[in-house]
């Protein structure tokens, strides 16, 4: 039982699980300085990832062996996982366009789900950055280790309900962005009134607030057990490692 780590109530119809129970994550490439050209593989890098999107304004290119599990697929998220700006750690964005085929540095880490555009919610609230925080005072370098990250709390709806939790989501951040903008010539209240603004949105979405639920949706912990299934059925046929087998209880 892991009362004490709970840091909020959910509907009766959500449930908490780890990181590492509904995804895969990866730490980036690392490479030379003389393996960077100019008709290489694209290394995304936290300079890439600009206001939760992604930018390739800035782009690096390196001529190196490179892993399959370091390629970049669409719906990714790219996280900045190390930083000498403590601020920045932790930033993200979804991959959502690859027009031609990426990779990412070391300092910066990749996860991989199924359920990416809630997850993406999750990791710009206040839960996630609450966490980040936590483990961030335990060391004087500015890094999210796959350890730390893959052992967040995070707080998972029934897939229907994600959707329309995203849906909501996203008609209210741009009204905030449009308000932040139209500040920027006022003080510095206004600019933590924005910033509020959005966590307090993503947090009723991560917490169950932002949108009604709904029985016939089924729950969470439906949803947990259809993807130990199909762990145990990539395991089966070679695609999985055992030590993947191993899931939470959260109770």
């Amino acid at each position: 039982c892991i009362d004490s780590e709970i840091p909020f109530e959910i509907p009766d119809s959500w449930a908490w699980a780890r990181i590492r129970d509904i995804s895969k994550s990866y730490i980036g490439l690392t490479y030379r300085p003389t393996d960077v050209c100019s008709d290489g593989t694209i290394v995304l890098r936290s300079s890439n990832i600009q206001d939760g999107k992604l930018r390739l304004s800035d782009i690096v290119r390196v001529n190196t062996p490179i892993s399959d599990k370091l390629w970049v697929e669409e719906n990714d998220i790219i996280i900045c996982a190390r930083n000498g700006s403590k601020k920045l750690v932790g930033k993200s964005a979804i991959v959502d366009e690859l027009k031609e085929p990426m990779t990412f540095g070391a300092f910066m880490a990749i996860c991989k789900t199924q359920f990416y555009k809630f997850v993406f919610l999750y990791l710009q609230s206040e839960c996630f950055f609450g966490q980040l925080r936590d483990v961030s005072g335990t060391t004087t370098i500015n890094q999210l280790t796959q350890n730390n990250f893959n052992n967040f709390l995070i707080p998972l709806p029934p897939i229907e309900e994600q959707k329309r939790i995203i849906e909501k989501a996203n008609s209210l951040l741009p009204i905030i962005g449009t308000y932040g903008s139209a500040q920027e010539a006022l003080d510095s209240l206004n600019y933590i009134v924005n910033g509020n603004l959005k966590k307090s949105i993503l947090q009723e979405a991560i917490q169950g607030r932002l949108v009604s639920q709904i029985a016939s949706e089924g729950t969470a912990e439906e949803l947990l057990a259809e993807i130990a299934e199909e762990k145990k059925r990539l395991f089966k046929e070679g695609k999985l490692k055992k030590s993947a087998l191993t899931a939470s209880r959260i109770f």
